[in-house]
C-alpha cells in the first residue's frame, strides 16, 4: 500500500504542480492580457475622445454654416420682395403709359370717316382748282409761234 500510496500522493503532487503552473502561466496571461487590454481601453478611449472632438468642431461648423445659410435666405427674400414690389411698380407704371397713349389715340387722331370726307373735300378742291386753271388758260390769248 505504500507504494500506492506514494504513486497516489506523487499523482496528487504533480498534478498540484501542473495546476499551480497552470494558474500562475494563466495569470501571467491575464495580467498581459490586463495590460493589453488596458492599453488597448486608453487606446479607444483616447479615439473616441478625438471622434467626439471631431464630432463637436463639425456641429459647431455646421451650426456656423447653418447660420450662414440663414442669413443669407434672409437677404435672398428681402431682395426678391423689393425686386416684386419693384416689378409690380414698374407694370403699373407701363398699364398707365398705355392706357394714356388710348387716351391720346382717342382724342387727336381722326376717325376714318372723318378722313375720308376730308380726303373727299380736297378731291373736290383739287378738281375745283383744276378748272379754274383750265378757264384761266382759256382766256389766256394764244402765242402763235
Amino acid at each position: 500500500m505504500p507504494d500506492t500510496l506514494s504513486i497516489a500522493t506523487l499523482v496528487v503532487i504533480c498534478t498540484t504542480v501542473v495546476c499551480v503552473v497552470g494558474v500562475i502561466t494563466l495569470w501571467i496571461k491575464m495580467s498581459d492580457n490586463k495590460v493589453q487590454l488596458s492599453d488597448r481601453i486608453t487606446k479607444v478611449e483616447s479615439v473616441a475622445q478625438n471622434a467626439l472632438q471631431t464630432a463637436v468642431e463639425a456641429e459647431s461648423k455646421t451650426d456656423a454654416v447653418l447660420r450662414r445659410i440663414e442669413i443669407i435666405a434672409v437677404d435672398l427674400n428681402d431682395k426678391i420682395d423689393r425686386m416684386g414690389r419693384a416689378a409690380g411698380e414698374n407694370n403699373a407704371a407701363i398699364r398707365e403709359h398705355v392706357n394714356q397713349m388710348g387716351y391720346f389715340v382717342r382724342d387727336k387722331f381722326p376717325l376714318k370717316e372723318d378722313v375720308n370726307d376730308r380726303l373727299d373735300e380736297l378731291k373736290k378742291s383739287q378738281r375745283d382748282i383744276e378748272e379754274k386753271i383750265d378757264d384761266i388758260r382759256d382766256r389766256l390769248p394764244r402765242k402763235t409761234d
